[in-house]
């Protein structure tokens, strides 16, 4: 639905109950679609969008890609195979984009026995990554972009990946932010990425700007809309600090509570009994290990070689 004057953003719903990823469209002489879901999203969702707003594909110019998953950009390759479109991404997602294996595959060394798709066979991973999708277009921190009527800011805004970029439109004060910020994460998950500092770093950034509207790409606890206006954005932007401070406190309350070295699978678990979430996930995983890391490298934790994996504990 038209959400802002030229701005409609759909929702395709992902695997788990309730969470769904948004995509920005913004139309004008030309259209310009942020993100483009899964490799499903274009025939399911897109499509029929733009069938229902009465917009010829061929006036989708532009795809930028806030970052490389799969729920951002798997629609790549059908999309531009529709309108033409050129492909836009910072340089440091390019290769992901470019070659889907090859982010598959770094998720899968960086985080052994714990990654989604560890111990499925090589088919049935293949058949699950995305097509292929050439960039044409390598992005940069501080860009301008003239899309759709509109100027746009390149914002490198890393953290949850080391690409992760925002568009925003200083003269209306629209951030789309993708998955950059991130609040309390979503309804079964930690608030998800891979580097604290960097995390840090880009919630700063985005504080500094004058943003009088957000638009994150998921609905992130305890938030339920992708758009933010007015006073939310200041609300959200708290809830983020807030948030990453709190982990730091709740991996010390875990690590001083029990009885001996834990798993990161141990530490994660612990941390989501907080949030009455069971077990762990991935997407918590992430956030967990890279606090772990933090957290050692400040003296406050002790990292040791367990039996087939690392072992955690407060020093």
């Amino acid at each position: 639905m038209e959400v802002l004057p030229g701005v409609h953003q759909v929702r395709y719903p992902l695997t788990e109950p309730g969470v769904w990823v948004a995509l920005d469209l913004i139309v004008d002489t030309e259209a310009t679609l942020i993100d483009t879901g899964l490799p499903a999203t274009p025939q399911d969702l897109l499509v029929p969008y733009f069938a229902k707003i009465a917009l010829p594909a061929n006036r989708i110019t532009t795809i930028v890609n806030t970052h490389f998953h799969g729920d951002h950009a798997g629609g790549n390759a059908e999309l531009r195979a529709l309108t033409g479109a050129r492909l836009m991404a910072h340089r440091l997602e390019v290769p992901f984009i470019e070659n889907p294996q090859a982010g598959m595959q770094h998720y899968l060394t960086e985080y052994p026995g714990y990654y989604a798709y560890e111990g499925r066979t090589e088919a049935e991973l293949l058949s699950r990554l995305p097509k292929p999708a050439k960039v044409d277009r390598v992005l940069d921190d501080g860009e301008e972009l003239k899309l759709s009527g509109r100027t746009f800011q390149v914002v490198h805004t890393p953290g949850h990946t080391a690409g992760s970029i925002s568009l925003f439109d200083r003269q209306r004060g629209e951030l789309y932010c993708g998955d950059a910020l991130q609040a309390e994460g979503t309804l079964n998950s930690l608030a998800y990425y891979h580097d604290v500092d960097a995390y840090l770093s880009s919630l700063a950034k985005v504080e500094a700007l004058e943003v009088r509207a957000m638009m994150p790409a998921h609905g992130y606890r305890p938030f339920t809309e992708a758009l933010l206006r007015g006073s939310q954005v200041k609300d959200y932007l708290r809830v983020c600090r807030e948030a990453t401070a709190r982990y730091d406190e709740q991996i010390m309350e875990v690590l001083h509570k029990a009885a001996g070295p834990l798993t990161l699978g141990q530490v994660t678990a612990g941390v989501r009994a907080f949030y009455n979430m069971e077990g762990w996930n991935f997407t918590s995983i992430a956030p967990v290990r890279a606090h772990l890391d933090r957290l050692k490298a400040s003296g406050a934790v002790v990292r040791s070689e367990g039996y087939n994996e690392a072992l955690w504990s407060a020093a």
